[in-house]
C-alpha cells in the first residue's frame, strides 16, 4: 500500500481528468462579509454553472432579448457588457 497523502493529489487529478471531479477549496481562515457578519460554509448538494458554456451563453442572450427593461437602455446594456465578460 501506499500512503494517502501520497495517493490523495495523484487520485484527484484522475478525477478532474476524467471529469468524474470538478476541484473545490473552501476558505483556509474566517471569511466575513462586507457588512461585518461571519460566513458560514455548509456541506450541501450544488452544481455550478459554466458561465462561458455557448449553449448557456446563447440560452441567456435569448432570454435578455425577451426581458422588459421599461425603456432603460443602459439596464440591458448592462447585462449585454456582462455576459460579454463570461465569453472570456
Amino acid at each position: 500500500g501506499q500512503k494517502v497523502q501520497d495517493m490523495k493529489p495523484l487520485i484527484r487529478k484522475d478525477l478532474i481528468d476524467s471529469c468524474e471531479a470538478l476541484g473545490y477549496f473552501e476558505p483556509e481562515k474566517q471569511v466575513m462579509s462586507r457588512s461585518g457578519d461571519e460566513c458560514v460554509v455548509a456541506l450541501t448538494d450544488q452544481w455550478y454553472l459554466v458561465y462561458g458554456e455557448e449553449e448557456w451563453l446563447k440560452k441567456t442572450e435569448e432570454a435578455l432579448s425577451q426581458i422588459n427593461t421599461f425603456k432603460m437602455p443602459e439596464v440591458r446594456n448592462g447585462f449585454v457588457h456582462t455576459l460579454g465578460r463570461m465569453k472570456q
